[in-house]
């Protein structure tokens, strides 16, 4: 009995250091471990210790050996996590950090082939998570086509064939989300039962992501846009840019970056061009206020008398129309309580036709105005006719 009390005594004598580091190793996780989605149980025990062990804990003074000890961390979290996109891009991230951007490159299309239908993945633990709680992000794509892009500028001979294919067979992925979830996709009714509570809940999901994926899709045309720019040339870009506009989900955020691509790059007749992609655009989407004060400010900034009018109310009249989430017979106290973008038209459009319009311009604008918020009467907001200002009640 004494001897065993003596072994024991021994044991917790020589583990007691052993213990005591294990707790400040624990609390140091815990800091990791505080900004994961509790939600989800599996990302919570892998991440963490990865950026854990990419922070140098244990002060490894031997370069060569720390980096070989982080290289088998990632190795096993790509080996365990295989089918977590971030995962992947985080070994990407740390690889070319060290200068190995040749296994960068193997990385991510290793990753891209063991998730051909996760690209869209959450970013937020990466960053600090009180900047961006919900980041999705396409990285694996948009690294693997860059680093592709790079490497064929550094030869003489380019092809860029690759890149193309890349994107092509993301925009394929991409599609079948978009019909999955669009309001247009209807399951095959087998019977005439009305449908179940979970046929419901999977329908309203899949409305409910639709806007966040059509974005999401547009955007990824427009990086795809810029990267032709970039390799190919202004050319290869209006043929991108032509393939877009027949695709059915993109929006109007295609539209804006083809307009001002071709304003910005176009030397020979950008104005022109420019205009008639915003035209073309806003036959789709004149419904989104975003698009429509972008039209206006293009519009104001190369300063187009003969379609400032038009466009002005037209839109305005669409707001009338269609009453963009505002109440036609509510009063305003102030001007400040107008939709953004009615508010952006009379803050905007009645000071610059004081100094350059005429009065009859000024007159029809302020009716359109008052029509489309529906106000009581002129005066309760007007034009000061000494000086041309709204005037807020």
């Amino acid at each position: 009995m004494g001897l065993n009390k003596i072994t024991a005594k021994k044991s917790m004598s020589d583990l007691s250091s052993a213990h005591m580091q294990a707790g400040t190793v624990l609390r140091q996780l815990t800091i990791y471990l505080s900004g994961l989605g509790m939600n989800n149980q599996t990302s919570i025990f892998l991440p963490a210790p990865v950026t854990f062990s990419g922070q140098e804990p244990i002060e490894e003074k031997d370069n060569v050996l720390l980096i070989s000890r982080i290289q088998m961390v990632y190795r096993k979290a790509v080996i365990r996590m295989r089918y977590y996109p971030e995962i992947w891009f985080m070994a990407y991230s740390w690889t070319t950090s060290v200068d190995r951007k040749d296994k960068g490159l193997a990385i991510l299309k290793a990753g891209l082939d063991a998730n051909p239908t996760r690209h869209v993945f959450h970013l937020s633990w990466i960053s600090d998570p009180s900047d961006a709680p919900f980041i999705h992000s396409f990285a694996l794509t948009y690294a693997y086509a860059e680093l592709l892009e790079k490497s064929q500028l550094t030869k003489d001979h380019r092809d860029f064939t690759e890149i193309h294919s890349v994107y092509e067979r993301f925009f394929g992925v991409l599609c079948v989300e978009l019909a999955r979830a669009s309001p247009l996709w209807r399951r095959p009714c087998r019977s005439a039962d009305p449908p179940t509570q979970e046929e419901l809940a999977e329908r309203k999901k899949n409305q409910e992501e639709l806007p966040e994926l059509k974005k999401q899709y547009s955007n990824t045309w427009i990086n795809y846009m810029r990267l032709a720019h970039r390799a190919q040339g202004h050319k290869m870009c209006r043929d991108v840019f032509g393939k877009a506009r027949k695709d059915e989900y993109i929006g109007w955020e295609v539209y804006e970056a083809g307009a001002m691509t071709e304003y910005r790059c176009n030397l020979e007749d950008r104005r022109l061009v420019a205009a008639r992609i915003f035209e073309t655009g806003m036959k789709k989407h004149s419904s989104h206020s975003t698009y429509v004060l972008s039209h206006l400010g293009f519009l104001l900034t190369v300063n187009d008398e003969n379609s400032i009018y038009p466009h002005t109310y037209h839109s305005i009249g669409a707001i009338a129309n269609h009453d963009l989430g505002f109440a036609k017979t509510r009063k305003l106290a102030t001007i400040q309580q107008l939709p953004p973008i009615l508010f952006h038209f009379v803050s905007q459009l009645p000071p610059r036709e004081t100094f350059h319009g005429p009065i009859f311009n000024i007159d029809n604008l302020m009716d359109k105005l008052c029509t489309a918020v529906s106000l009581s009467c002129r005066a309760s907001s007007g034009v000061d006719s000494a000086h041309g200002n709204v005037v807020s009640h």
